[in-house]
């Protein structure tokens, strides 16, 4: 399972800078939507089983060499040395730390950090959507986007996936400055 995971995230993280290289190149041949296209690699990366080759694919195994064999010596199994009672009745030591699974207490270790970290993160991204939310009025839409005017804040700001909004601060969409309201628009 361990291999599995680390495999996982290894290519996943290859896939991840791959597609920061090349995610500025296709925008340009190929435009925005194809670059943000590109993250879908390493997302499928994440959520796919690995690929098996078929078993006519797959390399021989490789017969050991002479050479090595010819340091294999045989030896005839020793008998164990004669104890007095005492020493025989005392158990041998059982170190406790190296039985640990240490990969896996690890992994279980940053996996609960991540999901403390993403809970403080939503939490406080739902905070400040409310807050932004509470005394704003809408002035428009732009398709599915709502623009907001509120006290909030005091510059625009996009957030929003499954309800975008554009919260920007009161008195901005009447400023003359059409372009720095195209800006915060587009």
């Amino acid at each position: 399972m361990t291999d599995w995971l680390f495999d996982t995230l290894i290519w996943t993280a290859a896939l991840i800078a791959l597609v920061l290289v090349l995610r500025r190149p296709v925008a340009r041949w190929f435009g925005p939507k194809a670059a943000y296209a590109l993250w879908a690699l390493p997302a499928l990366r994440l959520i796919l089983p690995p690929l098996e080759l078929p078993a006519w694919l797959n390399p021989a195994p490789i017969a050991p060499q002479a050479s090595e064999t010819a340091w294999i010596i045989l030896t005839e199994p020793r008998a164990p040395a004669a104890t007095s009672g005492a020493e025989a009745a005392v158990p041998a030591p059982v170190l406790p730390l190296a039985s640990l699974p240490w990969l896996e207490l690890g992994i279980a270790i940053w996996l609960l950090g991540a999901a403390i970290f993403l809970g403080l993160r939503f939490s406080a991204y739902f905070r400040l959507r409310r807050e932004l939310l509470e005394d704003a009025r809408e002035v428009g839409r732009s398709g599915r986007i709502r623009l907001i005017e509120t006290p909030g804040t005091t510059a625009p700001l996009a957030f929003g996936v499954v309800d975008p909004v554009i919260a920007m601060p009161p008195g901005f969409m009447a400023q003359r400055d059409r372009t720095a309201r195209d800006l915060a628009i587009d």
